[in-house]
């Protein structure tokens, strides 16, 4: 392959990556998913740059929000792997496999992400199928949510005529909720997440 191609590949890939650390100090500042316009001035680079990287603002979000989706995914898989084992192994892993209700954890876990990051918030709130590669990821973070519920059922955690899909939309719910709290919601996660979980139980 030509030289020249090569160094066209690095400077696109040096590109993106710019546009992307300028994306995430915007998201961190405005607390939401940034335009792409926004995303060029911060960078200075013309808005079709942006847009020959991320087409849709839908695709900026997925690429911001996979960092989160696999810390989440990380957390699930710790959740399972120490409720399948002895109680004193559930003890010693990770944040939301540390607690006696494991489910309670993980979602705790969930919805505190969802605070901290607008571009998960984005994507996990939204009744469209994000772009590749976070749709991927979002139904490997969905298949592992399942199995710690069907976990929890399992263990009489949790209400028979409570599945996956209700708890995402409940945890939707909150999310929403956190989002009209504006700057409160840090300080208010936890009593709607504990609201939440007392409406699951048996």
């Amino acid at each position: 392959m030509p030289a020249h191609v090569d160094q066209r590949r690095v400077d696109a890939l040096r590109n993106r990556e710019r546009l992307l650390v300028a994306a995430r100090e915007l998201c961190a500042e405005q607390q939401a998913v940034p335009v792409l316009a926004d995303v060029a001035a911060r960078t200075g680079v013309g808005v079709g740059t942006v847009y020959r990287h991320f087409p849709t603002g839908a695709d900026l979000a997925g690429e911001l929000a996979l960092e989160s989706m696999r810390a989440l995914l990380a957390d699930g898989r710790a959740v399972l792997a120490a409720s399948s084992g002895p109680k004193s192994t559930a003890n010693s892993v990770g944040t939301a496999a540390s607690t006696a209700r494991p489910l309670d954890g993980f979602i705790a876990e969930a919805v505190g992400m969802l605070v901290r990051d607008p571009s998960f918030s984005a994507v996990f709130a939204s009744p469209v199928e994000p772009p590749e590669p976070a749709a991927r990821m979002m139904n490997e973070l969905i298949e592992v949510f399942g199995a710690i519920v069907e976990r929890a059922h399992e263990n009489g955690e949790v209400r028979e005529d409570i599945g996956v899909a209700d708890i995402h939309h409940l945890i939707c719910g909150v999310n929403l909720a956190l989002k009209l709290a504006g700057a409160r919601a840090p300080e208010l996660a936890g009593r709607y997440t504990s609201v939440l979980l007392a409406g699951i139980r048996p």
